[in-house]
């Protein structure tokens, strides 16, 4: 008969292997992702990314920076994004920001891509950004 203390850890051997064999498969690191929030970005119409050339070359998954801005004077959980190259886009809105900053300031791998653009349409509807933590 098996006691508790062997049924146990029998137990959480087996939650515990397959967690450590998965981790080395060919595709894990899109499995990693935790989808956090899909946001336009405010302030667009503000900064370098509604210029004409800049615009033309943002794309559908592209990476962008997110950036955190406490000393921000109208929003203490501001989060900036920029793109790879460091061209500022605008902000996460700050009615969705305060989870992404609040895990940001706890120094969380956080990443985001852009998720949507209406470049052919003049910008009428910002861009969006994914936002996702890598676990």
């Amino acid at each position: 008969m098996m006691g508790r203390r062997s049924f146990l850890c029998a137990l959480g051997t087996g939650v515990v292997l397959p967690l450590i064999t998965d981790r080395d498969g060919p595709n894990r690191p899109e499995d990693r992702r935790v989808h956090l929030i899909d946001v336009h970005i405010a302030g667009f119409r503000y900064y370098e990314g509604v210029k004409p050339e800049v615009a033309r070359s943002l794309r559908v998954g592209d990476d962008v920076i997110l950036r955190r801005e406490p000393e921000n004077a109208y929003d203490e959980k501001a989060v900036e994004v920029y793109t790879r190259s460091g061209l500022k886009l605008g902000y996460l809105p700050r009615a969705d920001n305060s989870i992404v900053a609040s895990l940001a300031d706890q120094d969380i791998d956080l990443r985001a891509e852009l998720c949507f653009l209406d470049s052919g349409a003049g910008f009428r509807e910002w861009p969006g950004v994914r936002v996702y933590q890598l676990i």
